[in-house]
């Protein structure tokens, strides 16, 4: 097919050769300044990378790793760079959609063809793999909208469309500049070059973020709920988005992998915060400080700073500024700072301009996102990204991304358990240290010695900042270690000075600068504490309980601080909190931790956010859930909140662990019952069961309504197999009551109910105690007026397991059975109820009569492992054995069933009981009946058995067997009796087995050969005897 642009086309695609000279593959410029695209799979493996170009000539191409390694198993795509200008090129028009007409590109005999199809009718795209990477072009364009490439390395064909091909987030901002700079659609070309200009600049802040480590883009996980704020952000006319969380958490990486969906429409100025004047006042004259820096740095032709200031200006709709690191712009003083701060937000929300923060805290309260750290899902995926041992997932302060990049820094593969804080930190900075020594000659103990004195300068100046002419000064003597230490991602370098990276360094080396044995006198130190001190004293306890000294009293004087300050109490809250995180061996001082838990919750002290303090703790998992339910037990819920947390109304169903008020806790929580569920649940279920003095608590009902909607509802853990304890009965009652008013279908019978009682529909009750303990003689009053349908059915099954209204239960379900009307499900509920007293009368004849004249035949048959239940009560254990005995005596279909049960009951009764003598009377009516029946009864009999009066019984019917059974069920015993060890008397089994053998040869040599294989394996000795043996030979010769 002709195309206008084919030889522009044909121009732009370069050959990829392998060491044979023969082309493999293809690939086509994107940029003038040899910049080419081509499929990961094709060059992946070449070392060189040739290529040949249109007019023949050859170059080595390089990888462009920074743009191809995030992401490139899953795109298949490869950057390259071709040492030549490249001035015809193909344009990546991003916004091309992809429902639009194409053009792909066939080789015929070393000629291109040209073709145009359209997408959405292609079903099996056909193209061999040595075409892989040619371009697909927009019909009648020489813009590129994808290429051909292999989907997912499955080798199946697949036109990669660009649009819609994932892409790491540092592949779609160049695709967003390549897009802006050479195809935009937009008319004014001013604006199109500062585009360009704001492009360029968020790729090298990006790129120099991945280059000094601070962004990891391979060890960080999507976070969906990042995604949606930052979209909602974007789409919806809020001002200001923060991205709040501690240092390391990851709120760069996180940041940067959405950044995409804004600079594809937004003019996006990316700053890092430790790159801001803190000398300004304003925030336009630091941006503008900034840019000025930025184009000193990185001269444009066209752009000035005016025309980006006058953007701002004129064009607030169409921008975007990024502060990344809030908390890393050099401050003068809090005041100053938080005035600075507060103007700032006025002047973006008057001028209409968007703003993303991101930072440890913000002086004011601002629309945004606090990142806890990795969910569940996250650590999993994280543990795989950085090779970490798979149990690792489990261990829930790890959720904390800095933690798993130190330990993975460590070769955490190796490690049989994870580091607590304390050594995790002094190891990874010890080997810091002895690498900077091996490429320095400066001793790793001088380098630590350094890294000490800078830390007491952080105290004194109560800022993570040191001048350029201090940190010089720090290393007059050493000056090559100035750029070691940034290198090594130690420090951060920016036109302000010299900043550590990580507040968590800072704060170690602050709590290293004292010795261990130091004797620590808070009254004194806190009120003259500076912000710097306080962040590294928590450290100070970590290293002494890490080394073994005992802090109880340590602890304790710091509760009694906090409780009798007037002025200092919330600095020495966040010390005690940070000292609960990092504490090693924190269980010894767990009734301390205890007790300033229970001041916390019940407001005796500052609030502080105890859920994740205790998650990211070095506490024993049971530990971390007492605390956890310290947390929850003074929330205050109302009736209608518990209706709509236990509805089952999908539509509209509302998660406890989701909710705002004590969200991190319940957020943390929510982590182990994801990553736990079974352990978190054992835990819950005392929670529910906790009650004093026969009062229902909110912890109670906190328990029932996390264990319904994180459990199935019907294996919610009200056991009915234990005796219930008074106050355990009175627990059940309620909770269930709780659960069944919450139905959408039995919401207004409650109410008409209600409405006869008290005169009104509303349930208004005086608090909660009397709320719960009101509903259940209501719900009863309900269930009685139910007509006998699916609905009654449902509640029964409930109602059934609160012990008070058992016997009416189980009077109802006699009735469903004498109608034949039982349903299935409600005949598995019954199981934990037979045998109980006053129960088992009446349902054992009911359930014998509807086994053996029942309508419904799977409901008859799953109530014989149901009835038949054999335990420790003796009376009861003979009247089952009576009713299975004549039952089987009977005959039915259900003989294999009845089998099971007698071999059960076998296994369980003692061989001295009556219910044991009567199933073992059974054994020879069971081996004549059908091949189930008769085969599971001599699996029992030759099954090994410990107990001398239960193996005599066995030898005995095996004996039995042997006399009397008929040929089939004879071959089968000789097997089992040779497999299964029940007789270890060789004598006795050739003695047994041999005149069924002789009957066999009778008629053919096949059982006779099976039996000496099985012989072979088993018992040589028996194998030489049948062998051997005279009688048989002479009947195998004939």
């Amino acid at each position: 097919m002709s195309n206008p642009h084919a030889a522009h086309i044909e121009q732009s695609i370069i050959s990829i050769l392998n060491p044979d000279n023969e082309i493999i593959g293809y690939g086509f410029y994107i940029d003038p300044h040899g910049t080419a695209i081509t499929c990961y799979h094709t060059i992946v493996h070449l070392t060189p990378i040739r290529i040949r170009d249109h007019d023949g000539n050859e170059f080595i191409a390089t990888i462009d790793d920074y743009h191809t390694q995030y992401g490139a198993e899953f795109s298949d795509i490869a950057i390259l760079q071709v040492p030549t200008a490249t001035p015809t090129f193909l344009p990546l028009p991003i916004t091309t959609y992809i429902g639009k007409e194409m053009t792909v590109i066939n080789v015929n005999h070393s000629a291109f063809e040209f073709e145009d199809i359209l997408l959405h009718k292609v079903t099996n795209p056909s193209h061999p793999p040595s075409s892989h990477g040619l371009p697909i072009t927009s019909t009648g364009t020489i813009m590129a909208v994808g290429m051909l490439s292999v989907a997912n390395y499955r080798n199946l064909p697949s036109l990669a469309i660009f649009q819609a091909t994932p892409k790491s987030a540092q592949l779609q901002l160049l695709f967003q500049y390549l897009s802006d700079k050479y195809c935009s659609e937009e008319p004014d070309p001013k604006y199109r070059e500062l585009k360009t200009f704001c492009n360029s600049q968020v790729r090298r802040a990006v790129r120099n973020l991945t280059e000094q480590k601070i962004l990891l883009p391979n060890n960080f996980c999507n976070e969906p709920r990042i995604e949606s704020v930052l979209n909602n952000f974007k789409e919806q006319s809020a001002r200001v988005c923060c991205l709040l969380g501690e240092s390391g958490i990851g709120k760069t990486n996180y940041l940067i992998r959405e950044l995409p969906i804004f600079t594809g429409k937004l003019c996006t100025l990316f700053i890092a915060g430790q790159d801001l004047d803190p000398r300004l006042s304003s925030l336009p004259a630091k941006i503008k400080a900034y840019i000025t820096q930025t184009l000193i740095t990185h001269p444009h032709d066209t752009i000035t700073i005016d025309d980006v200031m006058n953007l701002l200006y004129q064009h607030p709709e169409k921008c975007l500024i990024v502060i990344d690191g809030l908390n890393k712009i050099p401050r003068t003083s809090p005041k100053v700072f938080d005035d600075w701060f507060t103007r700032s937000i006025r002047w973006v929300r008057g001028m209409g301009l968007k703003l993303i923060i991101t930072g440890t805290d913000t002086p004011t309260f601002q629309n945004g996102f606090l990142i806890d750290g990795f969910t569940g899902k996250q650590m999993k995926q994280a543990i795989i990204a950085y090779q970490l041992p798979e149990k690792f997932s489990k261990i829930s302060r790890l959720n904390q991304p800095l933690l798993l990049r130190l330990h993975y820094d460590l070769g955490g593969q190796q490690l049989s358990a994870p580091l607590d804080d304390y050594p995790l930190l002094a190891t990874w900075l010890s080997r810091k240290c002895t690498a900077i020594a091996a490429r320095t000659q400066v001793s790793s103990s001088l380098i630590h010695s350094l890294l000490i004195d800078i830390a007491k300068h952080f105290v004194t100046s109560n800022d993570y900042w040191l001048s350029m002419e201090a940190y010089q000064h720090f290393l007059k003597d050493y000056p090559q270690l100035a750029s070691i230490l940034i290198h090594e991602n130690l420090f951060i370098e920016s036109v302000n000075g010299i900043r550590i990276t990580q507040n968590w360094l800072a704060d170690f080396l602050i709590g290293e600068t004292f010795p261990a044995d130091t004797d620590i006198d808070w009254e004194q130190l806190i009120p003259v504490s500076t912000a710097t001190l306080r962040g590294g004293l928590p450290w100070l306890i970590a290293k002494k309980s890490f080394l073994g000294q005992d802090l109880s009293h340590t602890l304790n004087k710091l509760l009694i601080y906090i409780l009798k300050s007037d002025h200092h109490y919330f600095n020495a809250t966040v010390i005690f909190a940070d000292i609960v995180r990092h504490l090693s061996y924190p269980d010894k001082y767990f009734t301390i931790i205890e007790s300033f838990t229970v001041l916390l919750t019940n407001g005796y002290i500052f609030d502080i956010r105890m859920g994740p303090v205790i998650y990211n703790s070095h506490l024993s998992f049971p530990n971390q859930l007492k605390l956890f339910k310290i947390c929850l037990s003074n929330e205050k819920l109302q009736p209608s909140e518990i209706m709509s947390y236990l509805s089952n109304n999908f539509h509209e169903k509302h998660i406890y662990l989701a909710q705002p008020s004590g969200r991190p806790t319940k957020l943390a929580l929510g982590r182990y019952l994801f990553t736990d569920p079974g352990k978190t649940i054992a835990h819950i279920t005392e929670w529910l069961y906790d009650c004093k003095d026969q009062e229902i608590s909110m912890i109670n009902i906190i328990a029932c309504i996390i264990i319904y909607q994180q459990y199935s509802p019907h294996k919610i853990p009200f056991n009915p197999w234990i005796q219930d304890t008074p106050t355990q009965a009175m627990i059940i009652k309620v909770m269930i009551s709780l659960i069944l008013i919450a139905k959408e279908s039995l919401v207004e019978q409650v109410y008409e109910e209600l409405s006869q009682q008290r005169g009104t529909k509303k349930l208004v009750f005086e608090d909660i105690d009397a709320y719960s303990k009101s509903l259940p003689p209501i719900l009863l009053n309900v269930y009685k007026r139910l007509p006998a349908n699916e609905k009654k059915v449902d509640m029964t099954i409930w109602l059934l397991r609160i012990p008070e209204y058992r016997k009416e239960m189980i009077n109802e379900i006699l009735f469903l059975f004498k109608e034949g009307k039982v349903p299935d499900r409600l005949s598995k509920e019954l199981g934990a109820y037979v045998t109980q007293d006053g129960i088992f009368e009446l349902m054992v004849p009911m359930l014998v009569k509807y086994i053996k004249y029942g309508r419904d035949y799977p409901v008859r048959k799953e109530c014989i492992p149901i009835l038949f239940q054999f335990g420790k009560n003796e009376v009861q254990n003979r009247i089952l054995a009576n009713h299975l005995a004549a039952l089987i005596q009977r005959g039915s279909d259900f003989d294999t069933h009845f089998t099971r049960s007698l071999v059960l009951g076998l296994y369980i009764l003692a061989p001295s009981s009556a219910a044991y003598q009567t199933l073992l009377a059974m054994i020879p009516v069971l081996l004549n009946r059908n091949m189930h029946s008769w085969y599971h009864t001599l699996i029992y009999l030759c099954r090994e058995e410990k107990n001398k009066q239960k193996r005599a019984d066995k030898i005995k019917w095996i004996m039995w067997g042997f006399e009397n059974l008929p040929e089939r069920q004879l071959c089968n015993l000789v097997v089992l009796v040779l497999n299964m060890e029940i007789i270890t008397d060789e004598a006795k089994i050739l003695e047994l087995i041999k005149p069924t053998i002789l009957l066999t040869l009778k008629e053919s040599d096949q059982f006779y050969d099976a039996v000496l294989k099985k012989c072979k394996k088993k018992n040589l000795s028996i194998y030489h005897d049948l062998a051997n043996d005279e009688q048989m030979k002479a009947l195998v010769k004939v």
